[in-house]
Parts: structure tokens; C-alpha cells; sequence
């Protein structure tokens, strides 16, 4: 704070969380919000959710049974493309009181094509898919990847 002009009680230390969930209680820990409201000139309300969060956040750090989830679209190497459906995943695998492991597989490698093309993907993209617990298929605009995700979607339908 001496070399940028910020008085030192503004000056906020921030660690290292075990997961997301738990920065809103370190910022109520370390009095963040307090001096948050008092330079914003506001009062303080009640944080009756906090318990609860609190208790998502322990939810989190406690999961151990693992569920594989295989994601089978065109744009899986730019994961933040399906961010979305990760962040809905990743709630719902928290209700379930599960460990979210994400298997990404390009639809394009399940399509017969791939395996003249290049046999270790197909046959790597094939594997992976057997041996997930659950399959998702987003939706898309376009035909690449199609016949793809019509193999992955039958997968999950007939196993």
C-alpha cells in the first residue's frame, strides 16, 4: 500500500481456498464486508444463507465417490464453450454428493470416418465413452460432429 496510495487497512490479503464456495466466508472471516459497507456508506443485513453455505462449502471439500460424466460435443478442447453445462454438472453432482470428473470427448472422433483417419483417437474417443457413468450431449448449430453425437446419444439410450 506505500507505493500505490491505499491507506493499509484497504488493502485486503486474500488466500488460497479449497474451492470456490468457501471465498464468500473468508471475506466475512476476514471482515472484508464490513469495511466494504462502511466505505460504501450502506448497513448490514443479516447473512441467514450463510450457514448453508457454509455447509455447501464443506459438502465440496468432503466428496469422495466419484462420478465420470462424458461431455460429447464438436468445441471440446475451448472448454469455457460449454461453461455452462459444467457449472449445471458440477451443482447437480453436488445434490447427488458426488466427485464431478468431466471426460471430454470430441463427437467428430466417434464418427466412423475417424478411424481411418486416426485409429488412436477413435478408438480412444470409443473407450472413453464405455467406461463414463453418464453421458451428456449439448446441443449445436452445424454438421460437424452430428453423426457423433447420434453414436454417443445411442450409447446412452441402449446402455
Amino acid at each position: 500500500s506505500n507505493f500505490c496510495h491505499v491507506p493499509s487497512d484497504q488493502c485486503l490479503g486474500m488466500h488460497d481456498v479449497s474451492n470456490i464456495y468457501r471465498v464468500p466466508l473468508l471475506i466475512e472471516e476476514e471482515g472484508i464486508l464490513d469495511s466494504l459497507l462502511a466505505k460504501l456508506d450502506l448497513e448490514r443485513h443479516d447473512t441467514p444463507l450463510l450457514a448453508e453455505w457454509n455447509s455447501l462449502a464443506d459438502l465440496v471439500d468432503s466428496l469422495s465417490v466419484e462420478v465420470r460424466i462424458a461431455l460429447v460435443g464438436k468445441y471440446t478442447s475451448l472448454e469455457d464453450s460449454y461453461l455452462s453445462v459444467t457449472k449445471a454438472l458440477n451443482h447437480a453432482s453436488f445434490a447427488a454428493e458426488r466427485k464431478l470428473e468431466i471426460v471430454w470427448i470430441d463427437a467428430t472422433d466417434l464418427e466412423p470416418e475417424m478411424e481411418q483417419k486416426d485409429a488412436s483417437k477413435y478408438t480412444a474417443a470409443w473407450q472413453g465413452l464405455k467406461a463414463v457413468d453418464g453421458i451428456l450431449v449439448p446441443g449445436g448449430f452445424g454438421d460437424r460432429g452430428v453423426e457423433g453425437k447420434i453414436l454417443a446419444a445411442k450409447v446412452a439410450r441402449e446402455n
